[in-house]
């Protein structure tokens, strides 16, 4: 699954909604520099520059769609709830917030 994703990522690229704030309807690209959108105010509070050096410095600027987050998040409830079913509203409540 992973790998589906990565590939998915590499051959479909899907830009972020701060880019469309940046770059208007410019279809993504991966010649693009990377931004760390929201995450830079993590940056100004604490007075650091990791999530804009980070992001900024990423080969990878755009994202897939669906996102490797909610893939795993999904792979990780099947199993769980499988296996322990009394869990299973806690894990799928996990996955739905990563959704």
């Amino acid at each position: 699954m992973n790998l589906a994703g990565v590939l998915i990522q590499i051959l479909f690229p899907c830009s972020p909604p701060w880019y469309e704030v940046i770059h208007g309807l410019t279809p993504a690209n991966y010649g693009m520099k990377g931004s760390p959108g929201g995450l830079a105010r993590i940056d100004a509070l604490l007075h650091i520059q990791t999530y804009t050096t980070a992001f900024t410095n990423s080969p990878m600027v755009s994202g897939a769609f669906p996102s490797l987050h909610a893939g795993s998040a999904t792979m990780e409830a099947l199993f769980l709830a499988h296996f322990f079913p009394q869990l299973r509203r806690w894990v799928w409540g996990y996955a739905a917030v990563l959704y």
